[in-house]
């Protein structure tokens, strides 16, 4: 008996966003960034977290939210600081600042979902 393993990826959870639908939603936010601020624990995604290659990441609408005051956020500053100065605390405190709250200050700037 042969066994044949699938390269196939498993299916996304049937609640939650994609990280591609996320993508779409969001302008101004590439799948590097996603990659990068998951992997330093800045954001993770609260329906179901990638597990290994080929899973799928599941984001909620809260999520998705949350991923949209950051880029503003991020634009709204480009003028103030160069981009890497928006470090990965400050956006750990906007996706912290936002999981139950729909705003938050940082400094000077409020940022509200």
């Amino acid at each position: 008996m042969t066994t044949v393993m699938s390269n196939t990826p498993t299916r996304p959870p049937e609640v939650g966003h994609t990280t591609g639908s996320v993508l779409g939603q969001v302008p101004g936010l590439s799948l590097r960034q996603i990659d990068y601020w998951e992997r330093i624990g800045a954001i993770a995604p609260s329906v179901a977290a990638a597990d290994g290659s080929g899973t799928y990441r599941a984001w909620s609408d809260r999520d998705v939210q949350r991923l949209r005051a950051i880029i503003e956020m991020r634009e709204s500053l480009s003028g103030l600081v160069h981009q890497s100065g928006f470090s990965a605390d400050g956006i750990r405190a906007v996706w912290d600042g936002l999981a139950d709250a729909d705003e938050v200050t940082i400094g000077p700037i409020t940022v509200s979902l």
